[in-house]
C-alpha cells in the first residue's frame, strides 16, 4: 500500500517494489526482442544477395564510351 510496497519474488527475494520497476526500466530498455533481429537478420541478407537477373547481365556487357 503506497509507498512502502514490497516485491516478492516466488524465490524469497525481496525489495522494494519503487526500486524494483525502475531496475527493471533500466534493464528492459535497450534490448531488442527477437522479432526484431529476425526482421533485421533478413534485411541484410537479402542486401548481401548478389544480382543475377538477365537485365544486370545484360548492362554489364554494355560499354559506354
Amino acid at each position: 500500500e503506497g509507498a512502502g510496497q514490497i516485491f516478492a519474488c516466488k524465490c524469497g527475494y525481496r525489495e522494494k517494489l519503487s526500486t524494483f520497476q525502475e531496475r527493471r526500466k533500466k534493464e528492459s530498455g535497450n534490448k531488442a526482442d527477437k522479432r526484431d533481429v529476425q526482421k533485421y537478420m533478413k534485411q541484410q541478407n537479402k542486401e548481401e544477395e548478389p544480382l543475377n537477373n538477365p537485365f544486370a547481365e545484360a548492362l554489364k556487357k554494355l560499354k559506354f564510351d
